[in-house]
């Protein structure tokens, strides 16, 4: 019990101001309470404040147990306060006089009551929420078990989405646990609660994840979590380390670390120590039950290209059996991503709407941040442009920049894509400028970044740059071992841009190496449709008609409205040329359709541009001379100003003013839309 030498008489000045409580009709409750308390001294004040602190929990053996008291003067006590009128059965029937004895407490005694309270809870068989709140109150937890408690208790609180309580509950619980053991294992829980909505390593107990790690007191588990986030912040050296001590500790590895190894082969490739040795291998003769094993399976899947039935029902299984948590986070990321690499996009996007909400009802932003970016990602790929940029906006804004750190790549490429493909080019350009990690450029999310700004350079009339970040895309995923044509189509790229360039040879080089890269993989994949498109660009007559009709049929299969109206587009030039104006008319009106149901609409758009050409403005392009027309051709084939004006034998000068000359009579702004509207010429009849 409570030392009460010094501690009773500061009760007992408190009950004075305990009587000054005003109420008009209290005053005979005021004379009997004070009566009590002169009379029966401090066990009568122990046990009104026990009544006070218990409330709606309060029972007269609970009571007796608390305060520690014969039964007969706790009995005696709260008869003569019923008899009073103070109590109805066990409770202050006025709310203000129980906030008055409470608020006379003293810290000291009030601390010892909870403690004492959650003392007799917990023997009392009481549930963990119950006592761990009593003793978060008491501010120390020191009865055996308690530790437990308090760790079940936050259990419980994270199960029911309450982040908070469980923070308190667990912080409560290291400062009670004696053991190191039981210490690192609170710490870690506390990191992967505050990850949810600040994933951050420069928090207080994350330098206390570090510090057990250095000391050799984590176990793998944690470990594998503790280079994740690691790297996720872009701490390479720090994450080495922590590796190289998983593989002095870890001599028969489980799911989870061989998921962490085919994790970093996957995604941060340079991380691996190249001085660890041949890793072991788990020996899995049984079917895969835990979400981290089916994870391997779907990694292993992605990064060889072979057995696609069996890497998309471990993606589903993971899916289907395994609720969002912080156990499940990394392998339902996975699921996902192994759902979208093998073209699975409406069962991903329907699961990533799920997961979205759930990561909202778990009040976890930064699992809401990961999923919202795989939801932009999903709708690129879609050619869904609108919600690519709403998605990526998203996922920008749930979580500061910082906290996003490596995996900022992903939701900034999706976002980039978004506003290029909508002619949003100044906002995308602002994007670019946003600050990055140098690490993302060590990571797949570097490898996204790269794609994305290479297409704005590409239609901001800069295939110089672009070439720059295909090429530097393509000899990172070499060097990575991951040059799968599902992750980053890097030679379609290059490709676009050598026709952009006027190199139509190269460019057919580059496509052709693509398709046999898929030959090995998919070959219906979406990209192969976009091989074949620029491939016909390379070719002329039936033949481009033929391949670009397979080419939309296609982006038709995959849903790609985007892709499907620029094959449309192109195939609608084709026939053009071969002297069918009514079924080109046809093509690019549908083209036009699915271009403006693809683009329109987009968020945060500065300058709405609609790309869809009206017949009458097409029908303005008849107006343009002669040698306007050929600028405008030139133009639409991506040739930049100076390049057309070497072509054409005139200055750049002349070629600016031919242009501002289209673009008025064909009432465009930029020269991506005169490919819609002016047949670029074809590569074997230049310069005739």
């Amino acid at each position: 019990m409570v030392q009460w030498t010094s501690g009773w008489h500061a009760e007992k000045s408190s009950i004075r101001h305990m009587l000054n409580y005003q109420r008009s009709d209290a005053s005979a409750n005021r004379r009997l309470l004070g009566g009590l308390f002169n009379s029966d001294s401090r066990e009568s004040l122990l046990v009104c404040q026990a009544i006070a602190i218990l409330d709606d929990l309060a029972t007269p053996e609970l009571i007796n147990q608390v305060v520690d008291e014969d039964d007969h003067i706790v009995a005696r006590v709260i008869g003569r306060l019923r008899d009073s009128g103070l109590l109805s059965g066990l409770r202050f029937p006025d709310p203000g006089l129980r906030r008055s004895v409470l608020d006379r407490i003293s810290p000291d005694v009030n601390a010892w009551l909870h403690h004492r309270i959650a003392e007799v809870l917990h023997r009392q068989g009481a549930a963990p929420s119950s006592v761990a709140q009593f003793l978060v109150k008491a501010g120390y937890a020191r009865f055996p078990g308690a530790v437990a408690v308090l760790r079940a208790a936050a259990d419980s609180a994270l199960l029911h989405n309450q982040t908070g309580s469980a923070v308190k509950f667990l912080e409560l619980a290291y400062r009670a646990s004696v053991h190191v053991e039981d210490r690192t294992a609170i710490a870690a829980m506390l990191v992967s609660v505050e990850w949810r909505s600040n994933p951050s390593v420069a928090t207080r107990n994350f330098g206390r994840l570090r510090a057990a790690a250095r000391n050799e007191r984590l176990a793998p588990g944690y470990l594998v979590n503790l280079v994740i986030h690691l790297l996720w912040q872009g701490n390479e050296e720090d994450a080495h380390e922590v590796l190289l001590t998983l593989c002095v500790q870890t001599h028969d590895p489980d799911r989870t670390i061989e998921f962490l190894w085919s994790w970093l082969e996957f995604t941060h490739p340079r991380a691996i120590p190249g001085n660890v040795g041949e890793r072991s291998i788990v020996d899995r003769t049984d079917p895969a039950t835990l979400p981290y094993e089916y994870a391997v399976d779907v990694l292993h899947g992605m990064m060889s290209g072979a057995d696609h039935k069996s890497s998309v029902f471990a993606a589903q299984s993971i899916l289907n059996h395994h609720r969002l948590g912080a156990a499940t986070i990394d392998a339902l990321v996975v699921a996902v991503e192994g759902l979208i690499h093998f073209g699975n996009l409406h069962d991903a996007a329907a699961w990533c709407d799920t997961l979205l909400a759930e990561a909202v009802a778990r009040r976890a932003p930064t699992w809401q941040a990961l999923f919202a970016a795989l939801r932009a990602e999903i709708s690129l790929r879609q050619g869904d442009m609108p919600d690519t940029v709403k998605y990526g906006l998203d996922a920008l804004n749930l979580v500061p920049a910082k906290g996003l750190g490596t995996r900022i790549g992903r939701p900034l490429a999706c976002l980039i894509r978004g506003l290029t493909a909508t002619m949003q080019y100044d906002e995308a350009r602002r994007q670019l400028d946003r600050p990055v990690p140098e690490a993302m450029f060590r990571s797949r999310y570097g490898l996204l970044y790269l794609h994305a700004r290479g297409h704005y350079h590409l239609a901001v009339g800069d295939p110089d740059r672009a070439l720059l970040d295909f090429e530097r895309c393509g000899a990172l995923m070499r060097e990575w071992g991951l040059d799968l044509p599902h992750l980053v189509p890097w030679r379609n790229d290059l490709a676009e841009t050598y026709l952009a360039m006027g190199r139509p040879e190269a460019a057919g080089d580059y496509t052709n190496e693509h398709l046999r890269h898929l030959e090995r993989t998919a070959k219906l994949h979406r990209t192969r449709g976009v091989s074949l498109r620029l491939l016909a660009l390379t070719t002329t007559g039936e033949n481009r008609v033929r391949i670009l009709r397979s080419a939309a049929a296609i982006a038709r299969d995959n849903d790609d409205k985007y892709e499907l109206a620029r094959a449309l587009g192109e195939l609608g030039g084709a026939y053009d040329t071969l002297g069918q104006p009514r079924r080109a008319q046809s093509l690019r009106r549908t083209a036009t359709r699915l271009i403006k149901e693809a683009t329109a609409g987009a968020t945060r758009a500065p300058e709405p541009t609609d790309v869809a050409i009206d017949d009458d403005v097409r029908a303005s392009a008849d107006q343009l001379s002669t040698a306007e027309r050929r600028v405008a051709e030139l133009a639409a084939a991506g040739m930049r100003n100076k390049d057309v004006a070497v072509e054409l034998g005139i200055t750049s000068s002349t070629v600016e003013q031919h242009l501002t000359q289209v673009y008025r009579k064909l009432r465009v702004k930029r020269r991506t839309e005169l490919r819609f509207l002016v047949q670029p010429p074809d590569p074997d009849r230049r310069g005739e």
